[in-house]
C-alpha cells in the first residue's frame, strides 16, 4: 500500500478541520514552516487556520511564546516539556481550538538526527508524540516530520 502523501493528508484535514469547525494554529522549529504551509495549501484553510511561527532558536521561543529560556536551556528545546508547552502557547496565542507543535533535528550534522517531538493541545488536553527516523537529508527529515505532525492531527481530528 503506498504511503499517505503529506498533501493528501493536508487535503483531508482541510475538509475535516472546516467540517468540524475547529481552528489551528502552528509552533514550528525544524520543519521550518512547512506544516503550516501544508494546513493552507486548499482553498478554504482561512477558516481554520489562524496562524504559525516558525520558532527555530531560544531566544524566538521565548519573545514569540513566552517560553522562559532558562527552562530551554535546561530542559532542551527537543524535548516533551519543549514541544508540549510550544502547543499550548501558539493556541493560546492565536486564540485557536487546537495548537501544534514540532522541535526535532533535521541535520545533516549534530546530535540525534532524526530525533522529533511532537504535540496537540487542545481543550483541557495535550497529546505528545516521539518519533525517531531517518537516515536521510535534511529536505527528507522536513518532509517526513511533516507528514508525522500531519498524521498525528488526523489520527485526533478523523
Amino acid at each position: 500500500m503506498p504511503a499517505v502523501t503529506e498533501l493528501a493528508l493536508a487535503r483531508h484535514l482541510n475538509a475535516t478541520l472546516r467540517a468540524k469547525n475547529l481552528t489551528i494554529a502552528v509552533a514550528e522549529g525544524s520543519s521550518g514552516g512547512r506544516i503550516g504551509e501544508r494546513l493552507v495549501r486548499y482553498a478554504g484553510a482561512s477558516a481554520y487556520f489562524k496562524g504559525a511561527v516558525v520558532t527555530y532558536d531560544y531566544p524566538s521561543r521565548t519573545s514569540l511564546l513566552d517560553i522562559p529560556q532558562d527552562q530551554l536551556k535546561q530542559r532542551g528545546s527537543v524535548s516533551e516539556w519543549s514541544v508540549r508547552i510550544m502547543a499550548e502557547r501558539v493556541r493560546e496565542k492565536f486564540g485557536t481550538t487546537l495548537g501544534l507543535a514540532s522541535s526535532g533535528v533535521a541535520g545533516p550534522g549534530g546530535n540525534d538526527v532524526g530525533h522529533l517531538w511532537l504535540a496537540v493541545a487542545g481543550e483541557g488536553a495535550t497529546i505528545v508524540e516521539e518519533h525517531h527516523v531517518g537516515p536521510g537529508s535534511r529536505l527528507a527529515m522536513q518532509a517526513t516530520f511533516t507528514t508525522l505532525a500531519l498524521q498525528m492531527l488526523k489520527r485526533l481530528v478523523g
